[in-house]
């Protein structure tokens, strides 16, 4: 996922501590309904929480209940699309969509099949299936905090850059940066800064940078705290919102 580039280094020597995971782990910490994926003959279902099946599996693809709702591979492996269920396996939204990811903050980001670009270009949909945000976007993340990442493939230097938009579409932080992280705490992790290959810094939601510390990589903030990688001290340490070690 291009949000965790910029965390690879801190996170390789996280993995000492245990706390690396799967994507199939990162989808299990989503789960926010008494209904639970589960495989079966290479079919994807999901059972209640006494392990009763509760939508028998048949999906080739699918992800955990958000919201009350879930994304699911409707159809045979180069036929199909994605649509979303409900929680008694009903289709609420019909498959229409070469991608889509679970409901976050009640928009779900989606992707549709451009010809032009021979690629997917991504946007969102509310929980009825009506785009609130039309698909333009070359890269996109869930919304965090009323904003999402999106990515814009930069012809000159042919490279996506990365910004924010929020809930209407509108680009509220400019594409511009190589590497960007989701909000959390009211901050997000942005870099290059200023166009310097090492510069990493935090930036509130109007854009403005309120954190450059010298840091070569960084986490998000956590109930006030952030670990950050400094190779000039070559350790980890944590940060609180000033700067402060």
């Amino acid at each position: 996922m291009f949000v965790m580039r910029i965390l690879i280094g801190a996170f390789v020597l996280i993995a000492a501590f245990g706390t690396v995971c799967s994507p199939e782990a990162a989808q299990f910490r989503r789960q926010d309904s008494p209904l639970f994926l589960v495989k079966v003959d290479q079919k994807w279902g999901y059972i209640d929480k006494t392990g009763k099946i509760a939508i028998v599996p048949q999906y080739l693809l699918s992800k955990s209940f958000s919201e009350g709702l879930a994304a699911v591979y409707i159809g045979a492996v180069r036929s199909g699309s994605w649509g979303y269920i409900d929680k008694n396996g009903k289709v609420v939204i019909g498959p229409q969509f070469a991608f889509a990811e679970s409901f976050s903050e009640s928009l779900a980001k989606v992707g549709i099949y451009d010809q032009a670009s021979l690629s997917n270009k991504y946007g969102y949909i509310d929980m009825t299936g009506r785009f609130v945000i039309k698909p333009q976007f070359d890269e996109a993340e869930d919304f965090s905090e009323g904003m999402a990442v999106v990515g814009v493939f930069d012809r000159a230097s042919r490279s996506t850059k990365f910004g924010y938009i929020d809930k209407t579409g509108k680009i509220v932080i400019k594409p511009q940066f190589e590497r960007v992280v989701p909000f959390s705490e009211g901050l997000a992790i942005v870099y290059p800064l200023d166009g310097k290959p090492s510069q990493l810094a935090y930036m509130n939601y109007s854009g403005r940078v309120v954190l450059k510390p010298p840091f070569q990589n960084g986490a998000p903030f956590s109930e006030g705290l952030a670990i950050v990688y400094t190779g000039k001290l070559d350790r980890l340490v944590y940060i609180d919102k000033t700067g402060k070690v």
